[in-house]
């Protein structure tokens, strides 16, 4: 993990969280074992490593513990923008653009929030937490809900994927 790309005012966001368990004994289709949950967390967060746009806080790494235990790692800034007011229309833009490139991507926000928009020292707005929905297939492997169906995107619930 390369941490020289935060450069002198990002600092670390940590996210822990447990992957669900299959039920004991559980094979697929074909006989074999099912792969662990946060095998595939894992193997659909790599995605999210390559992500590189201003206007999105780094995804630096996800790293995998004992017992379905995952830690998402990446930049964080502790400013909080102000929506509001005579700028308003330059952070909305700054907004879309990095909803953009996460949709040309594939990967849909899931929860989109005033929390999740941070300002860093320079003034740009960055999301942020815009992987974890991606990585558990929108929270179908977890056992808890990722993020409020109230800020969903819409695109989840008709692919049937809302996990919460």
């Amino acid at each position: 993990m390369d941490l020289s790309d935060i450069g002198n005012y990002g600092e670390l966001s940590l996210l822990s969280f447990v992957a669900s368990l299959h039920p004991s004994e559980s094979c697929g289709s074909n006989g074999l074992p099912l792969t662990p949950n946060s095998i595939s967390i894992l193997g659909n967060s790599q995605i999210l490593k390559t992500m590189v746009h201003p206007h999105l806080c780094r995804f630096l790494d996800c790293l995998r513990g004992k017992h379905e235990r995952l830690i998402f790692v990446s930049e964080h800034f502790r400013g909080r923008p102000s929506l509001v007011g005579p700028h308003w229309k330059g952070s909305v833009k700054s907004i879309l653009e990095g909803l953009i490139y996460l949709n040309d991507r594939g990967v849909i926000h899931g929860n989109l929030r005033e929390e999740n928009i941070l300002e860093c020292p320079q003034g740009t707005l960055k999301l942020t937490h815009y992987g974890l929905s991606h990585a558990t297939d929108y929270g179908l492997l977890v056992a808890f809900p990722i993020g409020d169906p109230r800020l969903t995107a819409p695109e989840v619930f008709a692919m049937g994927k809302f996990g919460g």
